[in-house]
């Protein structure tokens, strides 16, 4: 598939859904606010629902957030400044949605929530490990990798979860793993 630079318009088309995004979070009673609990809640305490519903609400947004600006930051734009600054923008909201994906993934294991999910849950995950393992591939840093490879093990185990549970599931695992091919067995290596 080849991506084409962004015209104005739909630059601007992007900018707007984006500030609409923003204005529907900011006007979330905070309730719906999910915010990683620091101690876990006991399974039978009903906050645990509240938590749960948190967290497929924010999963839901991030992956708007990730979908609208995912071609924009994958555009090659050539010899038009604002349009460079508008791709490398984009580029940043794709990479903080996809680790907020990630972190929620990860309270989702440590609360034994993520068999919960519901399916859409599946089309979150997807992209978001796949930006996760292209973002691997292109570190240099030891650091940044191994950061990277526990959000995709955490996003991984989640979508393991939900492979058990739907066929949409078993699907986005089987892409995963065609995705990964060889680099796991590198990929093996970082984890330790």
């Amino acid at each position: 598939m080849l991506l084409y630079p962004k015209t104005h318009r739909e630059i601007e088309t992007v900018e707007r859904l984006d500030r609409q995004l923003r204005f529907w979070e900011d006007s979330l009673p905070d309730i719906c606010t999910y915010r990683s609990p620091v101690e876990l809640p006991d399974p039978r305490d009903q906050r645990v629902y509240v938590v749960l519903h948190q967290i497929i609400l924010n999963l839901v947004h991030q992956a708007a957030i990730s979908t609208l600006h995912r071609p924009n930051a994958k555009a090659t734009i050539r010899g038009n400044p604002a349009a460079a600054s508008s791709s490398q923008l984009s580029s940043l909201k794709v990479i903080h949605a996809t680790h907020s994906i990630a972190h929620m993934a990860a309270d989702l294991g440590r609360l034994r929530l993520d068999g919960y999910l519901p399916s859409a849950a599946v089309t979150a995950l997807i992209p978001a490990i796949l930006t996760l393992i292209t973002k691997w591939k292109e570190s240099n840093s030891d650091q940044a990798r191994q950061e990277l490879m526990r959000n995709i093990v955490d996003c991984r185990l989640a979508l393991e979860k939900l492979r058990q549970v739907y066929s949409g599931g078993e699907y986005g695992a089987h892409m995963i793993q065609m995705a990964l091919g060889y680099e796991s067995t590198v990929m093996q290596n970082d984890k330790g």
